[in-house]
């Protein structure tokens, strides 16, 4: 779809593997990071690309060095950072793995997250700060941690979701303003939530999403420099709902179109 444009989404071309990835994207790739295909082997280490220029299936990209369920992905143009959750013996997971998006090849460890946590899911960045909202080990968590995506090293502390404490939401942003939506904590919410990313603090409500049965956990959002659009989603049943929001100012989402079919635990990125 295009994100400055309302409508229908359109099939664009098929994952090498079928499951619930992490993703990020450059000016040109996208990329898709492990992610369980929803029976075993519930842990993948699977990653392939696509060029947003030209539709038709994804290549192989490399190998994530870890093999994880339901991890979460936030770039810059030039580095992807995958943030590595579940994993085979391990109910939860801190480490973060590295890829430069522009060159194919396996993945490489950056660092660790501030705690370990599974079903993060929400993640966002601008070109110099990555921001990571939320997870659960073992109950949810309101943490947001820091990356600083140029240098190798450990996440810190940014700051905690005001709003509240939730698992599974839906991150995006554009270089300065980081949002999360929905989620679980434990119920389905339809909050929005906004920090600034260059500075670090609590999280303040921002606006809501306004369809029920997107509010849940295991859905997809992603941004231009205006507009952040929310994907997908179950509550109790998939959705094939499209959401969107200005980012400037917030407030209540409004109607984009629909996905080519309800799904939920998909993972969005865009050239924005």
């Amino acid at each position: 779809f295009t994100i400055s444009t309302q409508g229908n989404a359109a099939d664009f071309g098929d994952l090498t593997k079928e499951r619930m990835p992490a993703s990020m994207g450059s000016n040109t790739r996208g990329v898709f990071a492990s992610g369980s295909p929803g029976q075993g082997p519930y842990y993948t280490n699977e990653m392939d690309f696509i060029t947003f220029a030209s539709a038709g299936n994804a290549t192989d990209f490399g190998d994530n060095n870890q093999s994880v369920s339901g991890p979460t992905g936030l770039s810059n143009a030039t580095r992807g950072l995958i943030c590595n959750t579940e994993r085979s013996g391990a109910s939860s997971n801190n480490t973060i793995s590295m890829i430069t998006i522009s060159q194919t090849g396996n993945a490489v460890d950056y660092g660790d997250l501030t705690e370990a946590r599974n079903n993060i899911r929400g993640a966002c960045a601008s070109p110099v700060r990555g921001i990571v909202y939320g997870g659960k080990n073992p109950s949810i968590t309101s943490t947001i941690d820091l990356i600083n995506i140029p240098t190798l090293g450990n996440a810190s502390k940014f700051g905690d979701l005001q709003n509240t404490a939730r698992e599974r939401g839906m991150g995006c942003s554009n270089s300065i303003r980081g949002l999360v939506a929905g989620g679980q904590d434990p119920a389905a919410t339809s909050n929005i939530d906004s920090v600034i990313i260059s500075s670090g603090g609590n999280s303040i409500t921002f606006g809501n999403l306004s369809a029920t049965n997107i509010n849940a956990g295991s859905n997809a959002a992603t941004a231009s420099p205006t507009r952040a659009v929310f994907s997908g989603g179950q509550n109790p049943s998939n959705t094939n709902i499209m959401e969107y929001i200005p980012i400037a100012t917030g407030g209540s989402a409004v109607d984009f179109g629909d996905l080519v079919r309800a799904q939920r635990a998909g993972a969005s990125t865009s050239n924005g």
